[in-house]
């Protein structure tokens, strides 16, 4: 599915992510929310139709690290075989790993339905 450039870009973007982690609590600060948007905004790649985003959180309710893959293909959730691929490429490809009450936590909130299917797995703090 993804040839040596894709693999580079997702390497690449792992990378990235474990240099950059990032805290919710900061969006609360306003001085701060334009550079988070920038952030998210540079942790993130594309390849062919998909946007992969990756990035190191910490999310409430309990503020632990978490890693969090966003996977979008053209505008619509992937299906679930290529999001696990992408899950397996850039380290996350046990799903029993996965905090689900997260992703639910998120959906119920939001007044549409996700375009990005997303998953996080706790990181040892």
């Amino acid at each position: 599915m993804f040839n040596r450039s894709d693999q580079a870009k997702l390497a690449d973007l792992v990378q990235r992510a474990a240099n950059n982690p990032m805290d919710l609590r900061d969006l609360a600060d306003p001085g701060k929310v334009q550079a988070f948007a920038n952030m998210m905004k540079s942790l993130s790649v594309d390849i062919g139709p998909l946007v992969i985003a990756l990035s190191h959180d910490r999310m409430p309710p309990d503020w632990r690290a978490y890693r969090h893959l966003s996977v979008s293909q053209s505008g619509r959730q992937p299906s679930e075989a290529i999001f696990l691929r992408i899950a397996a490429e850039v380290g996350m490809g046990d799903p029993s790993k996965w905090n689900a009450d997260i992703v639910r936590s998120i959906e119920q909130r939001m007044p549409v339905r996700m375009n990005a299917r997303h998953a996080f797995q706790p990181m040892m703090d």
